[in-house]
């Protein structure tokens, strides 16, 4: 018999949100352990196997249709877009983490961004919370220029708002003055916009003009 996902009700013993998650994923393990996959997701010429409603209580992979098990015998087929086709070892290891709500991700600045890319276009919440503190570490390990410019960029390329608030945070004099400085990498048009517009900027009003002048 197939184990089927029953949400909780607001007045049950799962009311507080941090027990209901552990609820939740509790099920989605048996699920995994005990029936057979009824989903696969379609990365290039990869099929990666999956059960239904880790992808609907995950994701927005699948938007339509009941979260409970597929007991029909054909397998739902849900595609992806054609910038992921070629990373399909990477959303292979994402879609594992659907049935635990957590992923072991590679601190590659690329592989990051191609899965925060991943978590912001199918809305996972989970992913972007965790690959974003991760984008932030990233520039803090060395706060330099170049990985300053690669997040800030980058978060304005997915348009992530908590991301290029976490970014302007971080700006210091000497990553500005570094930045101003630097010939083989530059701000964005997006990234001097925000530069411009921002009220809680540490630097000075003189590096600011400089900065925007470099780019």
């Amino acid at each position: 018999k197939p184990v089927m996902y029953n949400e909780p009700s607001s007045d049950t013993e799962y009311d507080d949100p941090k027990i209901w998650e552990v609820h939740v994923v509790e099920q989605l393990r048996n699920l995994k352990t005990t029936d057979p996959f009824d989903c696969q997701v379609q990365v290039g010429a990869t099929c990666i196997p999956i059960h239904k409603t880790a992808l609907r209580l995950n994701s927005s992979l699948l938007t339509t249709g009941e979260v409970s098990y597929n007991s029909n015998l054909d397998l739902i087929h849900v595609g992806v877009e054609e910038e992921f086709a070629g990373r399909a070892d990477l959303i292979k290891i994402i879609l594992e983490g659907f049935y635990s709500g957590s992923v072991e991700l590679s601190p590659d600045i690329t592989d990051l961004q191609m899965v925060y890319k991943f978590g912001k276009t199918h809305s996972v919440t989970w992913l972007l919370q965790r690959t974003r503190r991760m984008l932030v570490s990233y520039i803090k390990t060395e706060r330099s220029a170049p990985r300053f410019v690669d997040v800030f960029n980058f978060a304005h390329v997915v348009w992530c708002e908590d991301l290029i608030k976490e970014c302007l945070d971080l700006l210091t004099q000497d990553i500005a003055r570094d930045i101003i400085r630097m010939i083989f990498k530059r701000l964005s048009v997006h990234s001097v916009k925000s530069l411009t517009t921002s009220t809680t900027l540490a630097i000075s009003e003189w590096t600011l003009y400089h900065l925007v002048a470099s780019c």
